[in-house]
């Protein structure tokens, strides 16, 4: 049985009180850097010559939104807007899911954890 928490994509109170409210507002580390190669836009380690990655554009728009001040909502709205995409629960999770691999590779300031729950129905 899943929890109304998971459902609706929160924390469970205990572990916000626990992990704080930061965790909803995910942010980049101070030592990660936006560039731009082209079209695409780089994120690099302050100090090191080569990019860790490559993002496209909508990749962009979410990277400067990791400011520490936006949820992940407030991010997929402006991505949606921004690319004249309806903006859904299934925009809401790939985000989500993007945020929390920028967390994996250690490039967040805070842990960002994310509940993924599917829905099939048939």
């Amino acid at each position: 049985m899943k929890s109304e928490a998971a459902l609706d994509g929160k924390l469970p109170q205990t572990d916000q009180a626990t992990l704080g409210p930061e965790v909803d507002k995910p942010q980049l580390r101070k030592d990660i850097v936006m560039g731009r190669d082209g079209e695409m836009f780089t994120l690099t380690r302050l100090g090191q010559p080569d990019p860790l990655f490559v993002v496209n554009g909508i990749g962009h728009a979410v990277l400067r939104r990791l400011d520490g001040c936006h949820a992940i909502q407030d991010i997929s709205a402006a991505v949606a807007e921004q690319s004249n995409a309806p903006h859904s629960g299934e925009l809401d999770g790939k985000i989500a899911c993007f945020v929390a691999q920028l967390g994996q590779l250690g490039l967040l300031k805070q842990p960002y954890y994310v509940n993924i729950v599917e829905e099939f129905v048939g």
